[in-house]
């Protein structure tokens, strides 16, 4: 007989309790892993919806309007409708990770503010 085989023969399986601990830390894994995913769900933040309505300053300029005019334009220049745009993308996105109600800063050398009403 040689080594190889002999070895092989005299192997032990696994003791039961490695096999009950594995199984318990891969059940403990998953569950852990669907918690977080399910808490990630409920504080994910979505997306605006068009009748929300925001205050917005442009420049010391301030008025009341809604998503989705500005998504459709607040004013007849399009540096000032694609700055609002910018900044409205810009919250939603802030708000994935965060619970942020206004924002502001500047876009297309506009300074903008928005404010959630």
């Amino acid at each position: 007989m040689d080594n190889r085989a002999f070895i092989i023969e005299h192997l032990d399986p696994l003791p039961p309790y490695n096999t009950i601990s594995l199984a318990f830390s891969l059940w403990f894994c998953y569950t852990l892993t669907m918690m977080i995913e399910k808490t990630a769900e409920k504080t994910k933040m979505k997306a605006f919806k068009k009748s929300q309505g925001f205050r917005v300053i442009i420049n010391g300029i301030s008025f009341f309007t809604t998503k989705g005019s500005i998504v459709d334009g607040v004013g007849d220049f399009t540096k000032v409708n694609e700055s609002v745009k910018s900044a409205i993308t810009e919250l939603e996105r802030i708000r994935k990770s965060d619970p942020a109600v206004g924002l502001a800063g500047t876009w297309c050398g506009f300074d903008v503010q928005l404010s959630m009403v």
